[in-house]
């Protein structure tokens, strides 16, 4: 069995789709969102599992895989978008933290964790103070002369 925290959002129900197809049972977590896609619908209550879950309360975290046989983690759950940039970070960085304490506390050896956010039209909007920029190698020559600074 497989949860996948934020497993009702764009991503995670697509997520859960594919390991739904390949045989796994998923426990689709979910903090704001409650109602499956209307692909997911079906497998509801069968091979796939809806679960309430907040990543920064680490009880919580861990009471999900009590009596469970835990194989994976999917980590996609994320703060939400438009929160301030340093409220993200304490979320989704606990988030992680958090993941990554129940894959020990239950065995796990296989952690999955993605995100999309680099690339979201909220990122867009305004900068962010993480981003950097992508490599330039195609601009800059092989080698830096002595007494001359590189471009990139």
């Amino acid at each position: 069995m497989s949860p996948v925290t934020g497993g009702l959002g764009f991503i995670g129900s697509h997520t859960v789709r594919a390991l739904l197809d390949l045989g796994e049972t998923c426990i689709a977590t979910t903090h704001r969102r409650t109602a499956a896609p209307v692909f997911l619908e079906e497998e509801v209550g069968r091979r796939l599992h809806r679960a309430p879950l907040d990543i920064s309360d680490q009880d919580a975290y861990l009471a999900l895989g009590r009596g469970r046989d835990i194989t994976a983690i999917v980590h996609l759950a994320a703060s939400p978008l438009g929160s301030e940039v340093f409220e993200e970070l304490r979320v989704n960085l606990t988030g992680l933290a958090h993941t990554l304490q129940a894959a020990e506390a239950w065995g796990v050896q296989r952690v999955c964790i993605a995100s999309s956010i680099g690339d979201s039209p909220a990122s867009r909007k305004r900068p962010s103070p993480w981003s950097c920029r992508p490599p330039a190698a195609n601009r800059c020559s092989s080698s830096v002369r002595p007494g001359r600074q590189s471009r990139c």
